[in-house]
């Protein structure tokens, strides 16, 4: 597809390099090829149950030397809240009372913000819908900046949920560092509750937040094109970019510099009389994180100094690592056994917990073999599986857990070097979707998702965690459910 001149200059002024154009139209171009499951990820197959000793010692390692790491939150919170009150606005235009708006006028007394929606002293839905999308403009939001819980001092938002979480998990850390992508537009939001905010939990938690924020990188966004696979345009004839999913903030996450980085979604938050699991989970995912990356490195050295021979050093990362290694391994000569198991140790580690599947939409774990015929550990959407074959649609029906994104991650090498993470990615696991511009169809590419194929060749452990860690907010009246009703202050 040829250029305009005016395309290298657009090209440049979002950081997009030529050659990685081409490579979002070849993908485009190509589509993308589905997975090939070998298993789903289960207790004793790629996920690790803990006893209750076992899950306390990784707790006491991670709390024994949280004050000597440098450790941060990482939080995608660039997400609008407008799909939280999707129902509401269809209400509005339509006067159809949809399910949604037939939980919300059972209970809706019981959200956070109620104070600021009523009307009068008798509870009217009909007058607190109105104000909710018209007066307050609730829906306008970042989602973090909703009120979720109410306590005895007032509503708090899914932003400061994090705010508490992090000084609960990181009790005996003066500075607490938390940094959350969010969307240029809200910046100033962000600044102003932080501000509001602040000094009280400061004061609270004896520390002191160091808070960052950045926004999706334009050099992130990707190209469109038509059903005829031709570069489509906008009405001032530029080529028409869109945001590249979030597996763009893979870019925001390669900037961090810290040792060990949390994930989590903003809207996955717990009020504090039932915060005591998931505190005491992130402990336990980290401390695994701290032993597993511990030994991964002790294994890098024996490899660089020749204490070990390669076949010891194999035996210990198929025991203690879970690693697979490439077939005809054996028959390798030690130089070649060296280089292989340095590529296959020398990554980035994360420790991902998982929670059994009661019917929740999203991503799973699941062995998959890659294109080099390898068995590794992955977190799979449903997207990327090919549900007309009956193996693989087989396969992924037999899945027992569920990705609710709670992930510790050690992103230095053994050296102490920070990992260039796009290198540890697997763009084929890209995604092509349909889109409408201007009443038309369009094709879209979105990068790989940030804890799918973003982190497709990171060192992956699977760790089952209980549910009461798991309580998304994806829709309004999910805050109605009692997992979400505060009923003391902490």
């Amino acid at each position: 597809m040829k250029l305009r001149k005016q395309d290298n200059k657009h090209l440049t002024r979002i950081g997009l390099k030529p050659g990685e154009l081409a490579s979002q139209l070849d993908l485009l171009y190509k589509g993308t090829q589905p997975v090939k499951l070998k298993a789903p990820a289960t207790p004793g197959n790629g996920i690790i149950q803990l006893t209750p000793q076992q899950a306390a010692a990784y707790a006491k390692k991670f709390s024994g030397q949280a004050s000597t790491l440098s450790v941060t939150r990482f939080v995608p919170a660039s997400g609008a809240a407008s799909r939280m009150f999707k129902a509401f606005y269809q209400y509005l235009n339509d006067g159809i009372e949809n399910p949604e708006i037939k939980k919300f006028a059972q209970n809706f007394q019981q959200l956070a913000f109620y104070g600021q929606i009523k009307c009068t002293k008798a509870p009217d839905y009909n007058c607190a819908i109105n104000n909710m999308i018209n007066v307050l403009k609730l829906a306008q939001l970042p989602k973090a900046l909703i009120p979720f819980h109410l306590y005895d001092d007032g509503p708090r938002t899914a932003f400061e949920e994090h705010l508490v979480e992090a000084a609960l998990i990181l009790n005996d850390s003066k500075t607490i560092h938390i940094h959350f992508t969010i969307s240029a537009g809200h910046h100033q939001k962000f600044v102003d509750k932080a501000n509001a905010v602040l000094p009280r939990y400061e004061q609270q938690f004896n520390c002191r937040y160091n808070l960052g924020f950045s926004y999706q990188s334009p050099a992130t966004d990707t190209v469109a094109v038509d059903e005829n696979h031709q570069l489509v345009r906008n009405d001032q004839g530029e080529l028409l970019f869109r945001p590249g999913g979030h597996g763009a903030l893979l870019h925001n996450l390669n900037e961090l510099t810290e040792d060990l980085i949390f994930i989590k979604n903003i809207d996955n938050v717990q009020p504090d009389h039932i915060k005591e699991d998931t505190v005491f989970y992130k402990k336990v995912l980290a401390g695994l994180l701290i032993d597993s990356k511990n030994k991964l490195h002790e294994l890098l050295s024996d490899l660089e100094n020749f204490t070990l021979t390669p076949e010891t050093i194999a035996r210990i990362a198929r025991q203690e690592l879970q690693l697979k290694l490439p077939k005809g391994f054996a028959g390798y000569n030690q130089d070649k056994q060296r280089r292989v198991l340095r590529k296959l140790l020398n990554r980035p580690i994360r420790v991902c917990g998982m929670v059994k599947n009661e019917g929740e939409p999203g991503g799973g774990p699941f062995w998959v073999i890659d294109k080099h015929g390898a068995e590794t550990l992955q977190i799979i959407e449903s997207s990327q599986i090919d549900h007309q074959d009956a193996e693989q649609a087989a396969i992924a029906k037999q899945s027992t857990h569920f990705n609710p994104v709670d992930i510790a991650c050690w992103v230095k090498d053994y050296r102490g070097r920070p990992f260039n993470l796009h290198h540890f990615t697997d763009p084929d696991t890209s995604f092509v979707t349909v889109k409408s511009y201007n009443g038309k169809n369009i094709k879209v590419l979105e990068h790989p998702g940030l804890w799918n194929g973003g982190m497709a060749n990171w060192l992956t452990f699977f760790v089952e965690v209980p549910l009461t860690t798991f309580s998304p907010v994806k829709t309004l009246t999910d805050l109605l459910k009692k997992q979400h009703q505060a009923s003391r202050a902490l």
